[in-house]
């Protein structure tokens, strides 16, 4: 899940004449020159068994008292991770609602999702074979970079001996 987050600022001034004049504030405005995308990949079930040992540590220390505000702290933990995973929805009870509304309004129906989602898995497989493919040609290009730098040491080196010569 990728989520950008940008500022915008609106400020709206009412026209105080009347000649179709307005008056122009200029203020120095901040514009973004660089941006950064940081993307955070995590699995949450992995959190989910970090929690579990938790609760079982919490358990077996047998902290009567203390084990109820943990266990509270823990369940929002659990609840914040649940709004993370997403959850898939069907568009319609039956198939033939959305091909009906598809027929009727333009929408998309279950086969223009799957058609979709092909699409997606194929272009996905295009993009890892294009990447391995680059990984291959920048693997030969160095290749051809060390014998082109091995070749002119060689050729340096046989003109000093036929200097010497």
């Amino acid at each position: 899940m990728i989520v950008q987050t940008t500022q915008a600022h609106l400020v709206l001034e009412n026209i105080k004449t009347e000649l179709g004049f307005a008056e122009i504030k200029l203020d120095e405005v901040k514009l973004t020159k660089t941006f950064n995308t940081i993307l955070h990949v995590f699995n949450p079930n992995e959190i989910s068994k970090i929690l579990d040992n938790i609760e079982i540590n919490i358990k077996e220390a047998e902290l009567q008292e203390k084990a109820l505000p943990l266990q509270q702290q823990i369940q929002t933990i659990r609840n914040k991770i649940q709004t993370l995973i997403p959850h898939r929805q069907r568009r319609g009870l039956f198939n033939f609602v959305g091909t009906m509304h598809k027929w009727l309004f333009g929408t998309m129906d279950d086969t223009d999702k799957q058609d979709i989602e092909e699409h997606l898995k194929t272009i996905d497989l295009n993009n890892h074979n294009s990447v391995n493919y680059l990984n291959k040609q920048l693997k030969i290009n160095q290749h051809f970079n060390k014998t082109l730098m091995n070749l002119g040491e060689l050729i340096n080196k046989d003109r000093l001996v036929i200097r010497k010569n």
